[in-house]
């Protein structure tokens, strides 16, 4: 994703890190993996629109 597009890149670094990371501590690996997809589905729609 970093050399398609470094902001949505580091937009998404920042949502796991704030997000992904911490709330994962509890959940189990499937539920991880819905976690970074939602989060990733996210960063998709933004990139429909403009990040700013």
């Amino acid at each position: 994703m970093a050399r398609e597009d470094r902001d949505y890149a580091e937009y998404f670094y920042d949502m796991l890190s704030e997000y992904g990371v911490d709330v994962g501590d509890g959940l189990s690996d499937a539920e991880f993996k819905q976690l970074i997809r939602k989060q990733y589905k996210k960063v998709k729609d933004i990139a429909k629109g403009d990040l700013w």
